[in-house]
């Protein structure tokens, strides 16, 4: 809904914030009045004229931003009811979810095999509490499942995660798996492979696991897109294959040592970090450095070791080239 093309002829489209119409908004954060008149009818038309033109899309986004930004308007306000969500933030699924509804019922005559796809993100982390949600929504509910490594966040999130799932039809996981903003590697193997086992087991219909490129942390995503397609895969098994493959048979024990000495950090010591918190944090902070209050030097001189004796096993010319990036 670019503003250079709706602001002029549908104002309602925008949200009201602190008493004004945001009808120049400057970036990316901010989200219309999902409970504006003419906005379903708008959004529906948008959607049918791009299925028209794509005959192979199976699904138009109807995704949230990244941002914070949401109608202070009367009819939202009567919607959210002053209430908060699990993490803490204004619970905005009542007219979201009421909006994406209406748009599904105007665009399934047509296309009635189409999907409407959103993130259940941010102030949507919530499902909607009297909103039955239309069968051709596809949701990725969001969240940094590396912190189900707490009893308290696991139970919570396994509850909310049952919740969606009851509520919608095609539920996705976005994860956060991403390890190259932290100083250090972040290695949860056997955690990541219980949460995808437990996304099996409640029907999560796809994947999207944000990450970035790090080689130093290459068998995690190697276990990732095998479990991705297999849950139930070993763990150890994936991971062996993976240390030989990269480094040699007789250096592979060393990498395994190197990786599994990361992995008991991350899992015991990261819930008495600064950088966990109970409360709200969708994931994990990426912004600082404040994960390295549980590293010590003496962690940094044991990995600089196996690293080492990993380069000095290593057998052929590749396996040294590659042991020695690590």
């Amino acid at each position: 809904l670019p503003p250079a093309t709706y602001s002029a002829s549908h104002p309602q489209f925008f949200p009201i914030v602190d008493g004004e119409r945001y009808l120049d908004p400057r970036g990316w954060d901010w989200h219309p009045c999902f409970s504006a008149s003419g906005l379903p009818e708008e959004l529906a038309r948008l959607a049918i004229e791009h299925f028209r033109a794509h005959a192979g899309d199976r699904c138009f986004s109807l995704a949230i931003s990244d941002g914070a930004v949401h109608c202070e308007c009367v009819a939202c306000a009567a919607q959210e009811q002053g209430r908060r969500n699990s993490i803490g933030m204004r619970h905005v699924s009542e007219q979201f979810f009421r909006c994406l509804n209406r748009v599904a019922e105007l665009v399934a005559p047509e296309f009635p095999d189409r999907l409407l796809g959103g993130l259940a993100y941010a102030n949507l982390y919530d499902p909607p509490t009297d909103t039955p949600l239309h069968p051709n929504l596809l949701l990725f509910h969001t969240y940094d499942r590396h912190k189900w490594l707490h009893p308290e966040l696991a139970r919570s999130g396994h509850q909310i995660s049952r919740a969606w799932a009851e509520a919608c039809q095609h539920l996705a996981w976005y994860d956060y798996t991403f390890g190259a903003s932290f100083p250090v590697p972040r290695i949860y193997f056997q955690q990541m492979a219980a949460n995808y086992r437990f996304a099996r087991d409640i029907g999560v219909q796809g994947i999207a696991a944000e990450t970035c490129h790090n080689w130093a942390e290459a068998p995690k995503y190697y276990l990732l897109a095998r479990l991705q397609w297999d849950p139930a895969v070993d763990v150890d098994t994936v991971l062996g294959e993976w240390y030989r493959l990269a480094v040699g048979p007789a250096a592979a024990p060393h990498l395994r040592d190197y990786y599994e000495y990361w992995e008991q950090l991350w899992s015991r010591r990261l819930i008495g970090s600064r950088a966990f918190s109970l409360t709200g944090q969708q994931w994990l902070p990426i912004q600082d450095d404040s994960c390295l209050d549980m590293v010590t030097v003496d962690d940094l001189q044991r990995s600089r070791q196996l690293l080492q004796q990993a380069v000095d096993a290593a057998g052929t010319d590749a396996e040294i080239a590659r042991a020695s990036l690590l």
